[in-house]
């Protein structure tokens, strides 16, 4: 998967995805947005009542004055409003995710209908000599690929708010202390290539998986009829069905190799960072608001980059399939590899 041609295919998914649907992108990602500021406003809300808790500093609310340690109704103000907020945040995020789904799902439909007006427009597909050999080829760009360009819209779509929370969590970080988030910068450093080398694997395995579904159908056929045959075979081997599988779970391993290297920094970070922050604060007995700035916006950056690395980590995973997809609709140019065999696509994690 050459960098180039990444760039190229994820181009093409942006503009027919998220520029096709503008409005309808922009109000799902608005409620995600919406939905992670109230959870951050209650955040900061219940971290600011506790550092006055701690204080006792009296606080002024609308010409009122209340003392945290002895104020019933300021307490109770601040948990049923941290609460309000988080509620507010989940139905945000709830709505986000259907309008996500939704959009998803009329991309798919848009696939098949476009696929199915150059089909009437261009006629049958030149590489393919036999009717039946054609038709498995577009089964394959149809139930396969088209769905499959549906879970790279998802990811896509929501690589938005992790990228854009974890860039502004990132600048909280620099503005609190620019020291030690290049020691940050210098830890994603080593992480990079790691990722790249696990997304460009994840590519490749979720290629295998449909290259070898075929052989894989076929083999468990063969082994059911000779089953109901009464062949008495004690040690079965299954190589198809082997090199299927192992693809297939290397497949979903991809996701969790990625967590492992964002979960590995962020506990190195967080070790790290807490001592860092917490000697400067001893030393120039600045007090400890800082640290906890600094560790909620690190909190939020660790965690949001994870989520865009996941994201990353899917789109690589069917970039293959997006692109036959994209060759189709631009060039014509059908998946030959997929009309041997048999039409099982090996999408039972869909």
């Amino acid at each position: 998967m050459r960098l180039g041609t990444y760039a190229e295919v994820t181009l093409w998914m942006v503009k027919d995805t998220l520029l096709r649907n503008r409005w309808q992108n922009l109000l799902g990602t608005s409620l995600q947005f919406a939905g992670l500021s109230a959870q951050v406003i209650a955040v900061t809300l219940t971290l600011g009542y506790a550092q006055r808790l701690e204080s006792n500093t009296p606080l002024d609310i609308v010409g009122f004055e209340f003392i945290p340690q002895a104020s019933i109704p300021l307490l109770v103000f601040v948990a049923a409003a941290s609460g309000g907020l988080l509620l507010i945040s989940s139905l945000m995020t709830w709505a986000s995710q259907k309008i996500i789904l939704n959009l998803r799902r009329g991309y798919y439909e848009f696939c098949m209908e476009r696929l199915f007006r150059l089909l009437k427009e261009r006629g049958a597909p030149q590489q393919l000599k036999q009717t039946e050999g054609q038709v498995r080829a577009l089964f394959m760009l149809v139930r396969r690929d088209g769905l499959y360009c549906s879970r790279y819209y998802g990811a896509l779509i929501g690589a938005i708010v992790p990228g854009v929370t974890a860039a502004a969590a990132l600048a909280t970080c620099i503005y609190t202390d620019w020291t030690l988030t290049i020691a940050l910068f210098a830890a994603l450093g080593v992480i990079g290539p790691i990722l790249y080398r696990g997304n460009r694997q994840s590519s490749g395995l979720s290629n295998q998986v449909d290259q070898r579904a075929p052989a894989c159908a076929k083999e468990l056929r063969g082994q059911l009829l000779e089953g109901l045959q009464g062949a008495d075979k004690t040690m079965v081997e299954r190589p198809d069905s082997d090199a299927w599988m192992d693809a297939y779970m290397g497949r979903l391993g991809a996701a969790i190799h990625s967590d492992l290297v964002v979960n590995l920094l962020m506990s190195a970070a967080i070790s790290t960072l807490v001592a860092g922050v917490g000697y400067q604060s001893i030393t120039s007995h600045a007090g400890w608001g800082r640290i906890v700035i600094y560790l909620v916006a690190l909190r939020y950056f660790l965690v949001h980059l994870k989520g865009l690395a996941r994201m990353i980590t899917t789109m690589n995973q069917f970039y293959v399939q997006s692109s036959r997809y994209r060759a189709y609709v631009l060039h014509g140019q059908i998946p030959i590899e997929g009309s041997p065999g048999d039409t099982d696509d090996g999408m039972e994690d869909l």
